[in-house]
């Protein structure tokens, strides 16, 4: 029998997990309890909305290999890049005065029962995990076919 090595992600913050067993889950990072198979729902709604927000930028099938070089270039200049670019500057301008609180409060600045200030910000984090799926997704960056590109993509 060979073991593999599945990585489990919170599904919440997107935060990789060192110990992965079955059952109850608790995030390391911002603590909400989660299982396996809502960490892998929430990994295939990531990618069909990055799959389905593809499509609808080239116009067809984002995996069809059929799509020249140039074609490639145009459509990543032209529809991806612009709208990347875009999202990732709103992503972080919503987050604006959020890039300045820590990730560890200490339990005396906490008073008893407050939560943390970035678990109040669950929908934008999710706004910013599916970003980043999109930024990362392989059909994408099948798009930016020359290093120019890829360089524009990494800065995002």
């Amino acid at each position: 029998m060979q073991l593999h090595s599945i990585e489990l992600r919170c599904p919440y913050c997107h935060a990789a997990q060192t110990l992965a067993l079955a059952g109850q889950h608790t995030c390391e990072y911002c603590l909400r309890a989660f299982t396996a198979v809502d960490a892998d729902a929430a990994r295939e709604q990531t990618t069909a909305a990055v799959t389905d927000w593809l499509s609808t930028q080239v116009g067809g099938s984002p995996t069809a290999e059929v799509v020249d070089l140039t074609s490639r270039v145009y459509i990543f200049r032209e529809r991806i890049l612009p709208e990347l670019s875009r999202d990732c500057a709103r992503a972080l301008e919503g987050l604006g005065a959020w890039l300045q609180v820590p990730l560890v409060l200490a339990r005396l600045v906490r008073s008893a029962g407050e939560r943390h200030p970035l678990l109040g910000a669950h929908l934008r984090m999710q706004h910013i995990v599916q970003l980043r799926a999109r930024l990362e997704h392989e059909h994408i960056r099948r798009f930016a076919v020359d290093d120019e590109s890829r360089r524009e993509l990494w800065r995002l």
